[in-house]
């Protein structure tokens, strides 16, 4: 829970006394930006608020309140930010949070993205959240000058650079006011939580919530974590770079030889089936976690270069390269892994670009989660449980509503267009030319169907699953 200005009024601190009782014991950890008072006061306002612990940065421009079930060891900090590395029972994993109050100017901003970026996180879970003093868009702006994109640059370059997305918010398009009157009124979104890879692919959903602005001129953001796991089997996707790696194919056919009884096609999906247990198992042998595989050899890298730095001789020198050669295979492994999911057609090979690519897949995430939904009562609702029970009732009553008899004799208003020997030829087997053209002319790199698996599989292994393509024509 992030906010601003909360401590410059007696009552600004009874609002936030107020929020957490009414939050607690959901609420187990405060960060206030720009407190406007002396860091003597840090320990009685830490038990005002009903926390156990506190830190701040040495500037007193970010206090973090929380309570003992919390570790937090700061890890970097400047006048307008400090980083912590957060460990609990609480957690899945360690964590680092960086928390930012940022100044005013963009000449005075520099330093700090600096700072973050040196801090930067790439294979722990990173969340930056507070207040950026910056927006990204004409939609994160109402009123006064208008936006020019110029404005949003720097923000997005450091989010680019950082490799961190936007995670999205509930409530309120704004999160700042100046409280003026009139045309003078000015509202933006200035405060918001950034996340990286590695906090995308937790466990947990993470979700941020604008609360009401009144009595300062920020909001409090109210951040949220739920488990996605719930004993929910992760559903099965098939990752095309698979098809590049030797004993692919072994694997393929050894699913796919043998017989099973029943009508070729139940025995078609029986062998799918079959395959994609037999691919998961093999690609935590063969590739497994390939975002931590790119961190070995990154550090067998920066060794061999510092001793082929102190003593170029062309033994180290053939070290160093030897040791490059994992890491590039790492490295392609993963950017393959995120232009897949990203599906981004138009970007012709080159540099690497997994960073681009992931900010695709953040964004496209983003904007996939559902933070609440609306009853047709109009009250809202925003616990995972709740949505969920109210996705199935709309469902339910949309396919089980009746719906009256349609009469046939509309049908005879209806010109034939399609003759006996059109509807012939469209109701015809193809042939196994046919099969094979439509196969082979499939996007790779599309979505995957249902059943997790894209193009690329079906010209993969055309010549193993030949002779079940017969049986079925």
């Amino acid at each position: 829970m992030g906010s601003k200005d909360v401590l410059a009024e007696d009552e600004e601190l009874r609002e936030l006394q107020e929020r957490v009782g009414t939050l607690s014991p959901r609420v187990s950890l405060v960060a206030i930006c720009e407190p406007k008072t002396s860091l003597l006061n840090l320990d009685s306002i830490r038990v005002k608020v009903g926390m156990d612990l506190a830190i701040a940065n040495q500037a007193g421009s970010v206090w973090v309140l929380y309570k003992s079930s919390f570790d937090c060891q700061t890890m970097g900090e400047s006048e307008q930010h400090i980083t912590l590395r957060v460990v609990s029972q609480l957690l899945p994993e360690e964590m680092y949070f960086s928390f930012v109050h940022a100044k005013c100017t963009g000449q005075e901003r520099e330093g700090l993205w600096e700072e973050l970026l040196r801090e930067k996180q790439d294979v722990k879970p990173w969340f930056l959240v507070g207040d950026f003093n910056v927006i990204l868009s004409a939609e994160e702006k109402r009123g006064g000058v208008p936006f020019r994109q110029a404005d949003g640059v720097e923000l997005a370059q450091f989010m680019s650079l950082a490799g961190v997305g936007d995670a999205g918010y509930s409530g309120s398009r704004y999160t700042w006011c100046n409280n003026r009157q009139g045309m003078a009124r000015v509202w933006k979104r200035l405060d918001r939580m950034l996340i990286n890879s590695a906090a995308m692919r937790m466990g947990s959903e993470f979700t941020v919530q604008h609360l009401g602005r009144d009595p300062s001129d920020h909001a409090p953001l109210l951040l949220s974590a739920v488990t996605r796991l719930d004993g929910k089997p992760s559903p099965f996707r098939f990752l095309n770079v698979w098809t590049t790696k030797s004993g692919f194919m072994d694997v393929v056919r050894e699913c796919w030889s043998g017989s099973l009884p029943g009508s070729p096609l139940k025995v078609l999906s029986e062998k799918l089936r079959k395959m994609k247990h037999a691919l998961r198992h093999w690609s935590r042998s063969s590739f497994g976690d390939i975002f931590l595989e790119t961190w070995s050899p990154e550090q067998k890298v920066a060794e061999a270069e510092i001793a082929h730095d102190d003593n170029p001789s062309e033994e180290l020198l053939l070290q160093l390269q030897e040791a490059r050669a994992p890491l590039r295979n790492a490295l392609r492994v993963e950017e393959e892994f995120w232009k897949q999911k990203a599906r981004v057609k138009w970007l012709a090979d080159g540099d690497r670009n997994t960073v681009f690519f992931h900010s695709i897949v953040t964004e496209r995430r983003r904007k996939s989660v559902i933070h609440r939904v609306r009853r047709t009562n109009g009250e809202w609702v925003d616990d995972e449980a709740s949505i969920c029970n109210e996705a199935v009732n709309f469902f339910q009553g949309l396919f089980t509503e009746e719906v009256g008899c349609v009469s046939s004799d509309m049908l005879k208003v209806i010109p034939r267009v399609i003759t006996a020997q059109d509807n012939s030829g469209l109701t015809e087997i193809p042939s196994m030319d046919e099969v094979k053209e439509v196969l082979f002319s499939m996007d790779g790199d599309s979505a995957a169907g249902p059943d997790g698996f894209t193009g690329s599989l079906s010209t993969g292994f055309y010549t193993i699953q030949t002779d079940k393509l017969m049986q079925l024509h």
